[in-house]
């Protein structure tokens, strides 16, 4: 079978060496597939097109890392593919900041009733004052005082791992007890 009779033909040694033609050859070959298939993944003609241009730009970028072995067009391929899968990550991502930006309220929230604010307060220092007294010891000293795990893990001469369970038990019962003020 001659050299360039397979899928690639003689392209890969080409573009290897930095022929832009070689280039130009694959993509006249392959890039209607690319498109074709990349509309199929994004649903977005103008999105493929970007992508599968990509593609071409990353293929020719590491063209010097390029395999002797191979699919030069499975290559192509599998970083369309790559490509497509990154840009529906990032539109989820937009999607999930609309979202949240949709729901965010125009006009500031009232300002909160003080008698609201003592009460809340009060039931917070009673939630503290009713942890374990290993657990209100770790919270007091990392919330109030502001040390870090290791400088309270060496005060009271435990691991730093201990102290963070701690805290994550000392958390988990204050959200409990204060179940009532949290939305």
């Amino acid at each position: 079978m001659p050299a360039d009779a397979s899928p690639a033909g003689d392209l890969r040694p080409r573009i290897r060496a930095g022929d832009a033609a070689a280039l130009g050859e694959l993509l006249e070959r392959h890039w209607a597939a690319l498109v074709e298939y990349l509309t199929q993944l994004l649903d977005d003609l103008d999105l493929a097109e970007d992508v599968a241009q990509d593609a071409f730009v990353r293929l020719w970028r590491a063209r010097g890392r390029l395999e002797e072995r191979g699919s030069l067009e499975a290559l192509l391929f599998q970083i369309a593919r790559n490509g497509a899968r990154d840009q529906r990550r990032r539109r989820r991502t937009r999607e999930r900041w609309a979202r949240l930006v949709g729901r965010i309220p125009r006009d500031p929230p009232p300002a909160p009733d003080p008698a609201e604010l003592n009460e809340l307060e009060t039931a917070v220092n009673q939630a503290i004052a009713a942890l374990p007294g290993r657990r209100r010891e770790v919270f007091l000293l990392l919330r109030t005082s502001r040390l870090t795990h290791q400088e309270v893990a060496t005060l009271l001469g435990i691991a730093p791992q201990t102290v963070a369970n701690l805290m994550s038990r000392a958390l988990d019962d204050l959200r409990a007890a204060l179940a009532d003020y949290l939305e």
